[in-house]
């Protein structure tokens, strides 16, 4: 992803917040402890009290859609591509995230928002989906990672899909006024969401959705992996991974659930990727009337166009 000239000006900044959602990260993990998102307000506060009056009580790091709990559980994979967007850069430890600061705990902070249990397990209904976006637009989030989709093509919940609309237009802005916030590095909310690891064609939601950024997965060689699905709905590609059956571990390597590290592959290892650029953007360039249109529009021009490597899917990445 080109990541080393864009480290020259900035790696990071605490003052972009980027909404995992997904299942819960591994607060404790040493790699990613001090880029989290803190509700200060919370986190100083009167415990079993709401302290900063959004209704949720005691959300120091997010919170637990599953549940309907403060208590963020640790999941594989929203710790996995929580890494690969802020783990810390420069501490000795383990690997570095596309905007993961320094070494000073200055990177870009990651809120922890749970919608997975088990594996793959979610919650049953499709409030528990949209709720997150709302929470993550009404407390400071700007950047919503979202490594998830239905796998039955054209399937979609509405509910959904308008509350990733709140996100994309409330997203930075004072709740009451719809004015910019004054911290804020953008006025307006960006989503990006995995394409999915079926290897099909088909319009999968929320991916093809036309208001996110939907993120196909390609190789080591730039080439575009089997399992991802494409399609014209398709907006950018991004390094996902390839663990092969004989045991050559070409994977995205980030921080893992146990408390170290692991490769891992699919759309959901390549959409934090790109997640993780947008943030960057954002920490070098981006103020309170900063648009997603600008972000998006300067990330899109920074692409390579690979349809020459890649003939079968031309226009499908």
């Amino acid at each position: 992803i080109n990541l080393f000239e864009a480290w020259k000006k900035t790696m990071g900044s605490k003052d972009v917040i980027v909404a995992i959602i997904d299942g819960g990260i591994l607060l404790e993990h040493p790699d990613l402890a001090r880029n989290l998102w803190v509700n200060e307000a919370e986190y100083n506060g009167e415990k079993g009290k709401d302290n900063d009056g959004n209704d949720y009580i005691n959300d120091i790091y997010g919170w637990n859609f599953v549940d309907n709990t403060p208590f963020i559980s640790p999941h594989f994979h929203g710790t996995h591509v929580a890494g690969t967007v802020s783990a810390e850069n420069n501490n000795g430890e383990g690997v570095a995230g596309v905007a993961g600061g320094t070494g000073n705990g200055d990177g870009v902070r990651l809120m922890s928002c749970q919608i997975f249990a088990g594996k793959y397990q979610t919650s049953a209904t499709a409030s528990n989906l949209a709720e997150p976006f709302i929470y993550a637009a009404d407390n400071g989030a700007v950047i919503a990672q979202c490594s998830w989709g239905w796998n039955e093509a054209g399937y979609v919940e509405k509910a959904v899909l308008e509350a990733i609309d709140y996100f994309i237009e409330n997203a930075g802005r004072d709740k009451d006024t719809g004015e910019p916030l004054p911290n804020t590095k953008m006025a307006g909310g960006i989503v990006f969401f995995a394409t999915g690891n079926l290897g099909q064609e088909g319009l999968y939601y929320p991916g093809c959705y036309k208001n996110v950024i939907a993120v196909a997965a390609t190789d080591h060689e730039n080439k575009m992996t089997t399992y991802s699905n494409h399609g014209t709905w398709v907006d950018i590609v991004a390094p996902g991974g390839n663990v092969d059956s004989t045991g050559d571990v070409r994977g995205v390597w980030s921080t893992s659930v146990s408390g170290g590290y692991e490769p891992m592959e699919g759309t959901s290892m390549a959409c934090p990727h790109v997640s993780g650029v947008a943030a960057l953007v954002l920490s070098s360039l981006g103020h309170q009337n900063y648009t997603p249109e600008l972000l998006w529009t300067r990330m899109k021009n920074a692409c390579i166009n690979l349809d020459d490597l890649n003939p079968d899917f031309a226009g499908h990445m």
